[in-house]
């Protein structure tokens, strides 16, 4: 069985870490993330004790990478007049393996659990268009796209790969109001595969998304 929660030590989290530095360097986007580049909070996928896939979480309380890159703010930008302190970044979304498309789901599956528990209404994230088209035409996601292009000058030299080389990735934004689009479709095919543990994500802690100092 495999199963989608936070980490539950230091190791897990930078097992977690590598895993997607290496699925980037494979695919040839950058040769390592910078230590700022890796999300304060992750969800993994385990299985044997071994992590399989990662998606990382960012608050808007901080910039978030998408706006640093693309040139926006999301309280200019995204229509709904949604806070900030209602929004969050997607980031680092990888997954290993022959189930790989199964855990991409369980792991979207627990994200909007998430965001469900903590009251957030909608979430940006930066993709490459054929991860888009998958997550689109595939799994029926409603992924809004914002009107804004890579700005060059904001790139790091290690990560031109992945923003500057074609086809470039796009910004976009989902809402929460979407999830009835989808949700039922990812959770009827995960079900009786993988565990989605949510139960450390409920609104008596608020704090389950601030940084987590002892991982950074």
């Amino acid at each position: 069985m495999i199963t989608v929660r936070k980490p539950h030590s230091q190791w897990e989290y930078m097992e977690a870490c590598i895993l997607i530095e290496r699925i980037y360097r494979e695919k040839g986007f950058c040769e390592y993330l910078m230590s700022k580049e890796r999300p304060s909070t992750l969800l993994i996928a385990e299985q044997d004790g071994r992590v399989i896939g990662s998606v990382g979480i960012i608050l808007a309380s901080e910039p978030l990478p998408t706006e640093h890159y693309f040139g926006f703010k999301v309280e200019d930008e995204l229509p709904g007049h949604i806070s900030r302190h209602e929004t969050f970044e997607i980031c680092k979304l990888g997954c290993v393996g022959p189930m790989r498309f199964l855990v991409a789901q369980a792991l979207i599956v627990a994200l909007a659990g998430c965001a469900k528990a903590m009251g957030y209404q909608q979430a940006v994230a930066c993709m490459k268009p054929k991860l888009l088209e998958v997550l689109q035409n595939r799994l029926h996601i409603p992924l809004h796209p914002i009107d804004k292009v890579v700005i060059p000058e904001m790139v790091e030299d290690i990560y031109q790969g992945y923003f500057l080389r074609n086809p470039k990735p796009k910004p976009v934004y989902l809402l929460r109001n979407d999830l009835a689009a989808y949700l039922p479709l990812l959770q009827a095919n995960i079900r009786g595969q993988v565990r989605v543990e949510l139960e450390e994500y409920d609104q008596s802690r608020p704090t389950v998304f601030e940084r987590l100092p002892a991982f950074v």
